[in-house]
């Protein structure tokens, strides 16, 4: 048995201050999140089912940015979607 909660799904928002930024956060997340279980949102977000808290969430991806970048991390339980940039299967496939 694990003391690891189950996985949920969290926002991840970044400064898009460079065009790189988000291909550099996506390579220091696969050390801890499987592929997977990461979904790019428009340019400068990602969906990620972990079960890493908010805050260490944002501790990996700060490793990815410039000290003047900005990175935020909501956890959520309700979503509602519109438009083909959503992959709303994915999304229900984890429990929603």
């Amino acid at each position: 048995m694990t003391d690891e909660p189950p996985p949920s799904l969290k926002l991840l928002t970044i400064d898009p201050a460079s065009p790189d930024s988000l291909a550099a956060v996506r390579r220091i997340l696969a050390e801890r999140v499987a592929e997977g279980e990461v979904q790019t949102l428009f340019t400068h977000g990602l969906i990620v089912n972990t079960a890493l808290e908010p805050s260490a969430l944002r501790d990996l991806a700060a490793r990815a940015l410039g000290v003047d970048q900005r990175a935020l991390v909501v956890e959520f339980e309700r979503w509602s979607a519109r438009g083909p940039g959503i992959d709303a299967t994915w999304l229900l496939r984890r429990g929603h």
